[in-house]
This record gives structure tokens, sequence and C-alpha cells, in this order.
């Protein structure tokens, strides 16, 4: 997957909204800086998640597959959990007021399938061989052996689609926020 483009521009975005954050701290609303910090954390998330798709592509060794779709499986799954509490419904409800549903709807409701169809696996990933190790190591080997790196891969390109879906549907409110707290 050639995702190397989208590592830059995200990191770049990143980058930018860092200086709007040090160049207008106080003057953003509480909201604007909510807002700014979400599509910072996307972009933080989709250059992690290419930069592992990239090196996961790379593996030759089973084990080094396997390693990368456990690796893979705890970033989504913490990509899950982390967007679902920004994405609170409150939060969700005020940036829907000011994008249009068009943009930002399909965005939320995609985030809500993917957890959907993928968080049961991921959690039972994570919880076994990745971020809580289980202290009997054949149910770990057992996990090691049932994971199917390619599907696991699958899920992080979902992940990154996903995130470049909620990066361009926010970056819009790069510069309104930026307009709004300096009145231009």
């Amino acid at each position: 997957m050639a995702i190397g483009a989208g590592q830059s521009v995200s990191w770049e975005l990143a980058e930018d909204i860092e200086k709007v954050l040090s160049e207008l701290g106080q003057k953003l609303s509480p909201f604007d800086r909510r807002l700014l910090n979400l599509i910072q954390f996307a972009c933080l998330y989709l250059t992690d998640m290419a930069i592992l798709l990239e090196l996961s592509d790379m593996a030759r060794a089973e084990r080094k597959k396997r390693l990368f779709a456990r690796l893979i499986a705890l970033h989504v799954f913490e990509c899950f959990d982390r967007f679902g509490e920004m994405l609170h419904q409150t939060f969700a409800a005020r940036v829907r007021q000011l994008a249009t549903h068009e943009q930002f709807g399909p965005v939320l409701k995609e985030l809500r399938k993917l957890r959907k169809a993928h968080a049961p696996l991921l959690r039972n990933i994570r919880n076994s061989v990745i971020a809580h190790r289980d202290p009997d190591a054949s149910v770990q080997l057992a996990m090691i052996r049932s994971i199917d790196p390619k599907r696991i891969h699958r899920m992080g390109v979902d992940v990154v689609k996903w995130l470049t879906s909620l990066i361009t549907a926010l970056k819009p409110f790069v510069q309104e926020a930026r307009s709004r707290a300096t009145g231009t």
C-alpha cells in the first residue's frame, strides 16, 4: 500500500495545527481547541498507522508478520477507543452544526461500522498478546497462531481510509478556527 504521501501530508497538517495553537492559544475557543486537537490527533494516528502498514508489508518471516499484525491490531483498537471518546455525542453534534451532515455524518457512521465489525477480535488480541499479555503462555500462543495477518492488515488499511476521510471532513475548520480567533 503506497501511503507515504498521506503520511507526509498528515504530518505537515499536524505541525500546521501546532503553529495555530501556539500562535493563537487563548484566543481560540475551547471548542476550536478541541476540534484542532482532534484533527491533529487523527493526523498523528494516520502517520503511525501508515508506517506500521509499510513495515508490515516488508516483513517476510511469519513471526514478524504476526508481530506486526498484533501491533496493528492494538493500534486499530486504540484508535477506535480514543476516537469513540473524542467524538462523544455532544462533541459530534457540535461538529455537525459546523460541517454539513453530508461531510461528517458518513464519517461517524463508518467509525461505528468499523468498531462493530472489528472491536471484539481486536480486544481479544490486545488483551491476550500485546497490551495485556495473558500469563498463560499457551493462551498467547493459541491467539498468535489464530491471527490472520492479512485480515489485520486490511483493518489497518480501513482505518487509514477512515482517518483520511475524517481529516478531509474536518480540515476546512483549521482555517475557520484561525479566522474566528483573529476576527478575519
